[in-house]
């Protein structure tokens, strides 16, 4: 993968494995789950002469959809997704209104909300000034103050091959040529998908950190490689009937959670983004994150636990996906830009604070823009965050078509009460295209069953496992 002049470029391993090679193999066997870690490698550790793109596969099941990516306009009756205008801009007292011209500097004492009341150790009424928070951070080591602020270890980077409920795991099958990562220096983006969500690893790999490597592993890969593949011929995977499929035939359900799961232990580092392949984060984020963490600001002091949700958009099929808050805001402007999943399930995605969020002008570092809980309006919110290994794992029992399949873990982050602290400047945008509602009676029916299993099964075990804290629902 090309890389810019002065920027880390990509540590990636493995001999080359092409996207269309594997496609015609796994066309004849589809029970292929992608599991992938992306984790910006530093500076001094970027190893001469990779430059390969490599796959990580574990033996699981194959994904369809439900969903068209549309551009149908709906117009949905929630105040929580007004897009702000100009006008309501000017006029927004709240948290990131300026009275400045500059997009580029935070108004001074400027408040941090919390959605429970309360204000962070030390910090009075809640209120903290700009030069505390956007203290500039040239002077202080980067490095050793995360080291000593995170107090972590450093994770084994072995191969591993083992079971996990009906799967078998091979873990570091193929190891980066980075080798070993210490714990504190950066962040790892985990995911899943089947084979047909691969095309999302460019633009994933391009923004997620400045230059990536992802570890892999692809069964049967050396007799991919073998056959020599005639590119002008068609993609073997169009013009397949979903009937012809072996996870059809099977009837085999995507593992949503196990990929999950599997992505996250492996990954070496103490903070972990578990996302969906589609969602793509805005540049720059690791580096800034860290610079936060590094500045210990008084709200990141606070005693409950936490983890960093990120804002998620969808933008039409037509727009390119923007690089920065500024170039988003003008989107959602336009109407070329709306809160993700608003047509399909907007309480599950509702960011609080949300209109307050789009209204605030970006600034150059990253702060906490808002605290929340996951009661109320939002007590059914899946976000998506920046977390550790620390945090409850999902359930594997649950799977794609059966939807819900964050619901639970949401349920044991609330009675845990951890604290959400939605970051300023940081997104997640999906891959171009408006989501819109489309009935499937079949996944509707797999979606009761897992209601229920949620309810006479897991849910009891789950109270069983951290108790009950008023507000809190799966």
């Amino acid at each position: 993968m090309p890389t810019s002049p002065g920027r880390n470029r990509c540590a990636l391993e493995g001999p080359p494995v092409s996207f269309e090679a594997y496609r015609r193999e796994a066309n004849k066997d589809l029970r292929s789950l992608v599991v992938i870690s992306v984790q910006e490698v530093p500076q001094q550790q970027q190893p001469q002469g990779s430059n390969q793109d490599q796959l990580l596969l574990e033996a699981a099941a194959g994904r369809g959809g439900d969903v068209d990516n549309t551009n149908n306009n709906v117009n949905v009756d929630d105040s929580r997704f007004d897009v702000p205008t100009e006008t309501s801009q000017s006029n927004n007292g709240g948290p990131g209104s300026s009275n400045s011209n500059s997009n580029n500097n935070r108004a001074a004492g400027a408040e941090i909300l919390y959605q429970d009341g309360g204000a962070p150790n030390g910090a009075g009424a809640g209120l903290l000034n700009a030069s505390d928070i956007f203290s500039t951070t040239a002077s202080i080591d980067l490095d050793m103050k995360l080291r000593s602020l995170l107090n972590c270890h450093d994770r084994d980077y072995e191969p591993y091959i083992g079971q996990r409920g009906d799967f078998w795991v091979m873990k570091n099958y193929i190891r980066a040529e980075h080798g070993e990562l210490r714990c504190h220096e950066t962040i790892t983006y985990t995911t899943h998908a089947d084979y047909t969500f691969l095309d999302n690893l460019i633009p994933l790999l391009e923004r997620s950190c400045n230059t990536p490597g992802y570890r892999s592993q692809v069964p049967k890969y050396d007799k991919v490689l073998e056959p020599p593949f005639n590119c002008s011929l068609p993609a073997p995977y169009f013009n397949v009937s979903s009937s012809q499929l072996y996870k059809t035939q099977k009837k085999l359900l995507y593992p949503v959670n196990v990929g999950r799961n599997i992505a996250r232990d492996a990954a070496m580092t103490h903070f972990i983004l578990a996302s969906d392949i589609e969602l793509y984060p805005n540049p720059g984020l690791v580096h800034k994150f860290l610079e936060m963490i590094v500045r210990n600001e008084p709200v990141l002091q606070r005693k409950n636990p936490r983890v960093f949700p990120l804002s998620i958009f969808e933008v039409d099929s037509s727009s390119p996906v923007p690089r920065d808050k500024t170039e988003l805001q003008e989107l959602l402007r336009t109407g070329k830009a709306i809160p993700f999943h608003k047509r399909v399930c907007s309480s599950c995605h509702g960011v609080p604070k949300s209109k307050e969020w789009m209204a605030a002008n970006e600034t150059d570092d990253l702060g906490v823009f808002h605290i929340g809980k996951r009661v109320g309006y939002f007590v059914h919110w899946e976000p998506i965050y920046i977390g550790t290994h620390a945090d409850p794992h999902y359930d594997e029992r649950l799977s794609w078509e059966g939807k819900s399949d964050k619901m639970t873990q949401g349920y044991a982050l609330c009675v845990l009460d951890y604290d959400f602290h939605i970051l300023d400047n940081a997104f997640l945008v999906h891959k171009p295209g408006i989501k819109v509602l489309k009935k499937d009676p079949k996944r509707a029916m797999l979606a009761a069953k897992t209601n229920q299993l949620i309810k006479k099964i897991i849910y009891p075990e789950l109270q069983v496992m951290y108790g009950s804290r008023k507000g809190c629902a799966v």
